[in-house]
């Protein structure tokens, strides 16, 4: 009998355990309106993005404009599909040849981490003309929610991102791209556990 408590308390740990490890790893985005649901559109612009060589030799800067929806409502990461990211005003031609998906997980407060994969961009340096992207994925920066409705999250790139081909000439094996994207769709974004 002794034996029997021991093993429903055990199994009763284990239950409640297992009920705290699978809610402390959703991942929801939400606004003073409530839980962004799947398909809910996200958009966002950066007035400078810039996409420099690893040495700093060459910068190109441009401003960019990225937009997406959702494609599910909580788990370990909120995905997206970009369905469109351009670049505008730029030091040198620069194009978005796929979108990728963006991956949210929470982090602590309000924000998350963003991650991208399946991204294609390229880009005519002096010298060459060169694809850069996420491939399988890679950590792009932070989302930084906020806490009114008329408030705009902030998404904040520092990556280093892959040369996945080179189109003619010479390139440089990886790339930094920075930027500071103001979500302004919708307002008063956060990103919840």
């Amino acid at each position: 009998m002794k034996h029997l408590k021991i093993l429903a308390f055990a199994a009763m740990g284990c239950a409640a355990l297992m009920a705290f490890a699978s809610t402390a790893l959703a991942t929801t985005l939400d606004t003073t309106a409530g839980n962004i649901k799947t398909g809910t559109l996200i958009h966002a612009v950066a007035k400078e993005a810039v996409l420099e060589d690893t040495f700093g030799f060459i910068e190109n800067t441009c401003e960019s404009t990225t937009q997406g929806k959702t494609t599910n409502e909580t788990g370990t990461t909120v995905t997206g599909d970009v369905e469109s990211l351009t670049w505008s005003n730029c030091t040198f031609a620069t194009s978005t040849l796929k979108g990728g998906k963006l991956h949210i997980k929470w982090t602590s407060g309000m924000n998350g981490t963003v991650t991208s994969s399946g991204a294609e961009v390229t880009t005519k340096i002096p010298g060459g003309v060169c694809v850069y992207g996420s491939g399988e994925g890679i950590t792009l920066g932070t989302l930084d929610g906020v806490a009114k409705t008329t408030e705009e999250a902030k998404l904040t790139v520092n990556t280093v991102v892959k040369l996945l081909k080179t189109e003619s000439g010479s390139c440089l094996s990886s790339a930094r791209w920075t930027a500071t994207y103001v979500v302004d769709n919708p307002k008063g974004l956060t990103v919840k556990n």
